[in-house]
C-alpha cells in the first residue's frame, strides 16, 4: 500500500534522533549559531547598501523634480524671495544656493529668531520641505514666511528648481 507524501514514512529513520537527546540539543544549539551568524552577516553585508542609499537619498529627491516646473511653483515665492545672477534679499533672503547652505547664515539678512535657534544646520532638500509645508512648527514658533499649501510633486519641482539656482 502506498504511503501517502504528507505522511511520514516508518521504514526511514528521522533526522533528528530522539534517542540521544544530548545530541540533539547540540544540534540544536549549533543550528542556532549557524542562523545568527547568517544574520550578522546579512546585516554587515547589508549595512554599505543602506549607507549608501542614505547619502544619495537627498540627491535622489533633486532627481524626482521638475525644475521647469519648479520655476513656475516659484512665482508664489518670488514675492518675498530671488533666485539668479543679481538677487538682492527682499522681505525673505536670495536663495541662490540654498541647498547645501547653512541654515541662517547669509550676512546681511535678519533671520527670524526661530531660523537663528537653528543655526548650524544645513538646508537639504528634506528640511525644505518640511520648512516650506509648515514654516511655524519647522522654526517651533511663529514664522514670517506663510505655509505653502504644494503637492508633493510641485514641492519636489521647486526642490529642483532651487538645486538648479547655484551660489
Amino acid at each position: 500500500m502506498p504511503i501517502a507524501h504528507d505522511q511520514p514514512d516508518p521504514n526511514r529513520t528521522s533526522a533528528v534522533r530522539t534517542t540521544a537527546p544530548g545530541r540533539v540539543r547540540r544540534s540544536a544549539v549549533r543550528a542556532l549559531r549557524h542562523a545568527a551568524l547568517r544574520a550578522a552577516m546579512a546585516l554587515l553585508l547589508a549595512a554599505p547598501v543602506t549607507l549608501t542609499i542614505m547619502a544619495t537619498a537627498d540627491h535622489r529627491a533633486l532627481a524626482e523634480g521638475n525644475a521647469a516646473q519648479g520655476a513656475h511653483v516659484f512665482t508664489r515665492c518670488s514675492a518675498c524671495h530671488q533666485v539668479g545672477a543679481g538677487a538682492a534679499h527682499g522681505r525673505g533672503p536670495q536663495l541662490n544656493g540654498v541647498i547645501g547652505r547653512p541654515i541662517a547664515s547669509i550676512p546681511g539678512y535678519r533671520y527670524s529668531e526661530g531660523l537663528a535657534q537653528r543655526r548650524g544646520e544645513t538646508w537639504t532638500p528634506d528640511l525644505l520641505r518640511t520648512y516650506v509645508g509648515d514654516p511655524a512648527r519647522f522654526v517651533g514658533g511663529r514664522s514670517p514666511m506663510p505655509a505653502q499649501r504644494l503637492r508633493p510633486n510641485q514641492l519636489d519641482d521647486l526642490i529642483a528648481f532651487l538645486a538648479s539656482q547655484g551660489g
